[in-house]
């Protein structure tokens, strides 16, 4: 069974009645995440669940499934106070002939097509708990959250919700990337790879009633599968600024860190294109740098590249300590999509920043103001040596980076953009319900 909480308070209707303006104004938001949103969670997913569900928490009345996987941490204690209600289930089942059917289950449905992570979520358990939750609660809005949670559409609409698909992420352009830079030997794996992300990706974007992207990119792929079936917005990720900077000046000597999740394929890429080849620029004219590598599940190929100059630590209780080293925080990205929380939280912690145009997309962020942009292995080499040089720049840099926070990261504003989609979802289907 999962694990459940009810902070007190008055539920709310399914729509508050209309004689109160302020309480029509709430609605019940159903998420279903495929995995514990916290804050401090070693991969951008999770924090940026977390932050989108504390937002809609300050307006809404919020009800959160998520899955977790042995040895996961719970959902983080504060969102859960904030939700009127929160349950966790956790795969694979607890006892050894259920973990038997569940690797069944997971076998089947690959074998039928599905990728990997989605086909390892797809249980008739998890479909069970969705039905009843969106029985008992009622909500107006059921949010998947990532990809592996849009197969349940059709079950979290069985109540009449409106069911959006938040895709943080299109695993069929990952895919694809992949494919172009693959070895021949792997190439048939990698293919396979491919058509499946892209016919689970379309399967669920047109099973939804709206589809949510982070950046322009996505939200042209995700127009693409949809093929007019289904809307497909743009709503940029934000991330919470901290109340008190970060220093922009950094430890001695300065240290040149880069933070990912390294399940995530794009983030080994961009480490080793660091490592191996701007990371020897750099030290050709600051000898004395250092440059940091810090994330979760970090390869053997990227851990056999620590040396004295190098360092990769794995997992980490927490990357603030590690961020508030550097001197310069590098997210050289040329692959994936999605919006980067580890930029956001960088910029919102007044750090300097120097970035790809794939890392800032959907960032509205200006070179040399708020921070650094280059792609080419030289020009990201050169714009790291320029900060390394001049730690007043880097004081400026980070502070109109948080002035740039606070005017773009508004909590406020984000749930607006949200609750605006709602209405015309809830609208519509009101507008449908009175024709028939």
């Amino acid at each position: 069974m999962p694990r459940a909480s009810s902070p007190a308070g008055a539920p709310g209707g399914a729509l508050a009645p209309a004689g109160d303006a302020a309480a029509r104004e709430r609605l019940r938001v159903l998420f279903l995440v495929p995995f514990p949103p916290r804050t401090d969670a070693r991969h951008g997913g999770a924090r940026a669940a977390a932050h989108i569900i504390a937002a809609h928490a300050a307006r809404h009345d919020v009800a959160v499934l998520y899955l977790s996987a042995p040895r996961e941490e719970a959902i983080d204690p504060a969102l859960r106070a904030a939700c009127r209600l929160v349950e966790e289930l956790r795969l694979p089942p607890s006892s050894a002939l259920a973990r038997v059917a569940h690797r069944a289950g997971i076998a089947a449905r690959q074998a039928r097509g599905m990728p990997y992570w989605p086909a390892s979520v797809g249980s008739a358990r998890v479909a069970t708990h969705i039905r009843r939750l969106v029985r008992e609660w009622r909500p107006d809005v059921v949010r998947l959250e990532c990809l592996p949670m849009g197969q349940f559409a059709d079950t979290a609409r069985e109540g009449g919700a409106a069911v959006v698909l938040a895709a943080y992420d299109s695993f069929a352009e990952a895919a694809s990337e992949e494919l172009a830079s693959t070895h021949r030997l792997k190439r048939a794996v990698a293919a396979l790879q491919l058509a499946r992300w892209r016919r689970y990706e379309r399967s669920i974007v047109r099973r939804a009633d709206a589809v949510v992207t982070f950046t322009p990119r996505d939200r042209a792929v995700y127009e693409r599968a949809a093929d007019g079936a289904t809307p497909v917005a743009e709503v940029a990720l934000r991330s919470p600024v901290p109340e008190r900077a970060l220093d922009a000046v950094g430890a001695s000597p300065p240290e040149v860190l880069f933070v990912g999740n390294f399940v995530h394929p794009p983030n080994v890429d961009a480490a080793l294109r660091l490592v191996r080849a701007i990371a020897p620029l750099v030290w050709a004219q600051v000898p004395g740098a250092r440059l940091t590598i810090v994330g979760h599940e970090p390869p053997h190929v990227l851990r056999a590249l620590a040396s004295e100059r190098v360092t990769v630590t794995g997992t980490v209780p927490a990357v603030e300590p590690w961020l508030a080293r550097a001197a310069v925080v590098a997210v050289p990205l040329r692959l994936g999509g999605g919006m980067r929380v580890k930029v956001l939280e960088a910029l919102a912690a007044g750090k300097a920043v120097v970035a790809s145009p794939r890392a800032l997309e959907g960032l509205a962020v200006r070179d040399g103001v708020e921070a650094r942009v280059a792609d080419d292995a030289g020009d990201v080499a050169e714009a790291i040596v320029a900060l390394l040089r001049a730690p007043e720049e880097r004081v400026a840099m980070g502070a109109r980076a948080r002035e740039w926070a606070r005017a773009a990261l508004d909590p406020a504003r984000w749930t607006d953009e949200y609750d605006a989609l709602y209405r015309r979802l809830l609208a519509g289907d009101a507008h449908r319900a009175s024709a028939r």
